[in-house]
């Protein structure tokens, strides 16, 4: 278990003694962040970030946070401050997209995650949203499509099984449907879900 109530104390330590310090700053927000402390998060990531007008790191973090915390406004000023220092970052194009679409530019955040998805193929968490975002919307062809990515790169995604078995059923592919919601019982025998997928698949 990390000692996080030591690392503060030291952490705290430093910003007294060298209030400039970035890397001191920066540590501090990661050390609130990580024990629920937000707004103190906050309020140094944007010393940090002031402290060092270069650097991706805390603008990031405060994206992060600030989707977290539902104020998509804030977040997507972020991530955007971010990705003018590190356009390519696939991460923060992927929650930029999110914040966006949260803050109801559907079409914007898709646009951002397919961008993302370009620019890494294997990052997970672009999919999951995309799949969330379709299946919201119910556009369920594209949700279909998403979900199915998901599983391809996280094959024991039980989340992931269940939405795509629900598909499958909705679009009236039963044999599809079927196996999916075996496969889950088979990995999870009390999916109280998958066993009624099973069931009204037959």
């Amino acid at each position: 278990k990390k000692d996080f109530a030591g690392a503060q104390a030291s952490l705290e330590a430093a910003v007294n003694k060298e209030p400039n310090s970035y890397v001191a700053r920066l540590g501090l927000a990661e050390v609130f962040a990580a024990t629920g402390k937000e707004d103190k998060a906050l309020e140094q990531y944007a010393v940090a970030a002031k402290l060092a007008p270069k650097e991706f790191a805390p603008r990031y973090n405060i994206g992060v946070i600030y989707s977290k915390q539902g104020s998509y406004a804030k977040a997507i000023k972020a991530f955007e401050e971010a990705l003018a220092i590190s356009p390519d970052d696939a991460e923060a194009i992927t929650y930029l997209g999110w914040a966006r679409y949260k803050s109801g530019s559907t079409d914007e955040g898709i646009a951002k995650i397919n961008e993302a998805i370009q620019k890494n193929p294997k990052f997970l968490p672009a999919y999951l949203n995309l799949a969330a975002i379709y299946t919201a919307q119910d556009k369920n062809d594209e949700a279909l499509k998403a979900w199915e990515n998901v599983l391809k790169l996280d094959p024991g995604n039980v989340g992931a099984s269940v939405n795509l078995a629900g598909l499958y059923y909705e679009a009236g592919q039963f044999d599809k449907a079927l196996a999916s919601y075996q496969a889950i019982v088979k990995a999870n025998p009390q999916s109280a879900e998958a066993n009624f997928g099973v069931a009204a698949s037959l």
